[in-house]
C-alpha cells in the first residue's frame, strides 16, 4: 500500500511539474504550396493541364500551439490546431504555349484548398535553435478556383481576358453520380478534392525574442487529393472519371514560414 501511495505521489508531483512548464502559443504565417503529381499511364482525360503546368501559390496559416516539455530546454512535443490554406497555381502561359500568336500572359489561375489541420511535432532544442519533425492530419472544409488573366499577341494587342470564381468541394469518400450532378452540373462547383489529408512535417526554428519563435518548415502530403469518382460517362462529358482517379496521383507539397508567440 505504501508503495502505491509513493508511486501515486511521485506521478502527481511529476505531472504538476510538467504542467507548470507547458506553454501555449499563437501562430500566424503563410504557406507556399503546390502539388507533387504522377500520372501512372496515358489516359484520354490527362492533358498538359495535369502533368506539366503547375506552379506554387501563397496561402495563410494560423492557429494555436502547445509546447509540452519532456526534457526541459532539450526536447518537447508540440501539438497544434491550425487553419491552413494549401493549393496550387496553374501556368496560363504553359497551357497556351503551343499557340504561335500568343506572346505574353498577364494574370494567373489559382486553386486553394482550405484545411483544419492537427500537426504533432517533436521539437529538439539546441540553445535558441529549434529542430522539428513530426506528422499531421488535416480535414478539408472547402476550396476555390479563381482566375483572372489576359492574353496578348506579339504586338501587345489584347487577344482575350478571362475571369472566374468557382467552388472546389471537399468530399469524404467517393464522388457519386448524385453529388457530381448536384454540385458540378447545377451548382457553382468546378472540381472536387479529397477532404482527408495526412503527411510529414520537417522544420527549423529560431527563438529571436524571449518566447517569440520564427519557424521555416516543409510538409509532404501522403494522400492523393484526387477523390474517387463513381460517375458515368454520360454525366461527365464523355470522360471516364473512374480511370482518372485511379491513375492521376496528386499530393500536397507545402513550404511554410510562421511566427509563434508562447505565453
Amino acid at each position: 500500500m505504501k508503495r502505491i501511495l509513493l508511486v501515486a505521489t511521485l506521478m502527481f508531483l511529476f505531472s504538476n511539474i510538467i504542467f507548470s512548464q507547458i506553454k501555449f502559443g499563437l501562430t500566424i504565417g503563410g504557406n507556399y504550396s503546390g502539388l507533387t503529381h504522377k500520372v501512372k499511364k496515358d489516359i484520354d482525360l490527362v492533358s498538359d493541364y495535369d502533368i506539366g503546368n503547375y506552379s506554387y501559390t501563397f496561402g495563410l496559416r494560423f492557429g494555436f500551439n502547445i509546447d509540452i516539455p519532456i526534457v526541459e530546454d532539450v526536447f518537447s512535443i508540440q501539438p497544434a490546431l491550425l487553419y491552413s490554406q494549401k493549393g496550387y497555381g496553374i501556368s496560363v502561359r504553359g497551357l497556351l504555349n503551343d499557340d504561335p500568336i500568343i506572346d505574353s500572359v498577364d494574370g494567373s489561375i489559382n486553386v486553394s484548398y482550405n484545411y483544419i489541420e492537427l500537426p504533432i511535432d517533436l521539437v529538439f532544442k539546441i540553445q535558441d535553435i529549434r529542430i522539428t519533425i513530426g506528422s499531421y492530419i488535416a480535414y478539408g472544409i472547402n476550396g476555390k478556383e479563381v482566375a483572372d488573366f489576359t492574353v496578348y499577341d506579339d504586338a501587345g494587342r489584347k487577344l482575350l481576358h478571362h475571369e472566374w470564381d468557382f467552388d472546389v468541394s471537399a468530399v469524404n469518400g467517393t464522388v457519386d453520380e448524385e453529388t457530381f450532378i448536384n454540385e458540378h452540373t447545377e451548382g457553382n462547383t468546378t472540381d472536387f478534392f479529397n477532404s482527408f489529408d495526412y503527411g510529414l512535417n520537417f522544420g527549423i526554428g529560431y527563438v529571436f525574442y524571449e518566447d517569440m519563435v520564427v519557424n521555416a518548415g516543409y510538409s509532404l502530403g501522403l494522400t492523393n487529393v484526387v477523390p474517387n469518382y463513381d460517375v458515368s460517362k454520360q454525366n461527365s462529358d464523355g470522360y471516364n472519371l473512374d480511370n482518372y482517379s485511379e491513375n492521376v496521383v496528386m499530393k500536397n507539397s507545402v513550404f511554410s514560414l510562421s511566427f509563434t508567440y508562447f505565453f
